[in-house]
């Protein structure tokens, strides 16, 4: 209670200072300095923290792309094939059960996350959350984009699917609004019917959240209709306490620069153009 009250007297990115000093949370931290940027006068001192917080866990993913190398297998080639043909690399995943399982090789690595330690996992897939957003908004060492968000988003689906997975609703709130500011801070100030480049991939990147959100009862719909009968029982892995956070997540999608039709429109036509 204590804690509580003192932290009403505190702005956002202090609140996310305090969290990440007292419970050691950088989702917390980071949370609170978007929150404070966010704000309809925004807390600019809040900017310098969040760099900083996005720098030192671009870091500390670059010491785990090579483990996950060894572990899955490098994501360069298509990235390099893009450069090379000077346009913009795109990274689609699709979250439906037998399209991820399609490839053997996608399968072996998914069941390997699948198969860590749900602290291990819990931690890589956070630090890998957050390491995607931190490109997307600072926009440095976009070269490493297609690896770091394609096993954000792998991780993000198998930390979901875990059934001990110590993930909670609110870290799946705040994970999918760290994702909605991205594309919110990608558009073109001045230009409102233009869709740049970056905020097509903060789109996609958005949309593929909510796919490995879904995934669990995507896979499983043959078995929602006996859930709601009472005829068989929930499985944790898609119980309510969890996908209360789904409410929230709609409820996020009001805001104007993610339900503006026009950005949805635009990325699906120049997807389908490639």
């Amino acid at each position: 209670m204590t804690e509580t009250l003192e932290t009403t007297k505190l702005f956002p990115e202090e609140i996310g200072v305090f969290r990440y000093h007292t419970k050691g949370h950088a989702l917390d931290e980071i949370f609170y300095c978007v929150r404070a940027l966010s704000a309809g006068h925004p807390f600019e001192a809040a900017r310098d923290r969040l760099y900083a917080r996005l720098a030192a866990m671009k870091r500390k993913v670059d010491k785990y792309e090579p483990l996950l190398d060894t572990e899955c297998g490098e994501v360069h080639e298509d990235a390099e094939l893009a450069a090379s043909a000077d346009r913009p690399y795109e990274v689609w995943l699709d979250m439906e059960g037998p399209n991820i399982e399609a490839a053997d090789d996608g399968a072996h690595v998914f069941r390997s996350f699948l198969e860590q330690q749900p602290s291990k996992l819990h931690r890589r897939a956070i630090s890998y959350v957050i390491s995607t957003v931190g490109l997307l908004i600072t926009k440095i060492g976009m070269e490493s984009f297609p690896s770091v968000s394609e096993r954000a988003i792998g991780q993000l689906a198998a930390l979901v699917e875990q059934d001990a997975s110590p993930v909670t609703a609110g870290q799946l709130i705040q994970i999918a609004s760290l994702f909605i500011y991205a594309v919110h801070c990608n558009g073109i100030v001045g230009e409102a019917d233009v869709c740049s480049v970056q905020q097509q991939q903060a789109v996609r990147a958005l949309v593929s959240v909510f796919g490995a959100y879904l995934r669990p009862i995507v896979i499983r719909l043959d078995e929602v209709r006996s859930w709601i009968q009472g005829t068989s029982p929930v499985p944790r892995v898609v119980s309510f306490d969890k996908y209360d956070a789904l409410i929230a997540v709609r409820l996020g999608l009001s805001v104007e620069w993610i339900n503006d039709v026009r950005i949805v429109n635009e990325v699906t036509a120049n997807t389908a153009a490639q």
